[in-house]
């Protein structure tokens, strides 16, 4: 009898520990609570920048002219490749013309200058090589001159040796004569070459005409003197009366001229 009241006392103390776990579990929690009303809320913000419209562009005409005719309104919608409006532009037409006219006379005269430099550098080249044979053929006229000099003098030395008072021989006379016309023609020889390039430099604008004068007045001396000596050769084969001192002083005048004028063109700067 104890033990089933011991029991039924256990279940009753559980029974009561369960039952307030369970209350305990679903009891009302007190909070704190706040009434919402219906209203209307505005937000607003502000913004910064540059509109610009998507497809803006600028439109001008690539020439100048009146304007004949126009294809568009105000506001009006076009597209890329509409026809804006018809320009006048025969007034450029014309310009342009003169302009290529004129590019075509400066291209002719371009044409021409460029011709005339090839002429002018031709011509240069052609100076240059006739400078340097020029200067050779100087070198070799020379050295040809020194050793003509060179033969006049013992010629004229060997005639001062001898006394006036002995009779010169027609035969020593014809050759001294002819020694001095083969001097002229040397001489001859020589003024012809010196002419022939001093002719070539003045018609290259290289000389002024006094130079191509001057040598032209020596080239006709060298042969009037040739002349005079050959009818002085004449007068000795045909005998003509001359006396002694006249025949020395002929032959040594002759001598001392070929000699002075050996030393003249020595000294000239070709």
């Amino acid at each position: 009898m104890k033990r089933f009241v011991k029991i039924l006392l256990l279940i009753l103390a559980a029974a009561a520990i369960g039952a307030g776990v369970y209350l305990n579990m679903n009891k009302t929690l007190n909070v704190s609570a706040i009434v919402m009303t219906p209203e209307t809320a505005r937000l607003t913000f502000t913004e910064q920048g540059v509109v610009d419209y998507e497809d803006q562009v600028s439109i001008y005409p690539p020439l100048g002219g009146k304007i004949l005719e126009i294809y568009v309104t105000e506001g009006q919608v076009i597209s890329a490749g509409d026809p804006i409006c018809t320009i006048d532009d025969s007034g450029t037409a014309l310009a342009v013309s003169k302009a290529e006219a004129q590019i075509s006379s400066l291209e002719a005269q371009i044409d021409s200058q460029e011709a005339q430099i090839g002429s002018l550098k031709a011509q240069i080249g052609s100076l240059e090589a006739q400078k340097r044979n020029l200067d050779s053929e100087t070198a070799k006229q020379k050295d040809a001159l020194v050793t003509q000099k060179n033969n006049l003098a013992k010629e004229l030395d060997a005639l001062n040796a001898q006394q006036s008072s002995v009779r010169v021989s027609k035969e020593e006379r014809l050759r001294l004569q002819n020694i001095i016309l083969d001097q002229n023609l040397a001489d001859i020889e020589r003024l012809t070459a010196d002419y022939n390039n001093i002719k070539t430099l003045y018609d290259g604008g290289v000389i002024p005409e006094k130079d191509l004068e001057a040598s032209e007045k020596a080239l006709d001396a060298a042969k009037a003197q040739y002349d005079q000596n050959q009818q002085q050769l004449q007068m000795i084969a045909n005998g003509d009366a001359q006396s002694n001192e006249e025949s020395f002083a002929a032959s040594r005048g002759a001598l001392q001229e070929q000699l002075n004028g050996i030393d003249t063109s020595l000294s000239k700067d070709y």
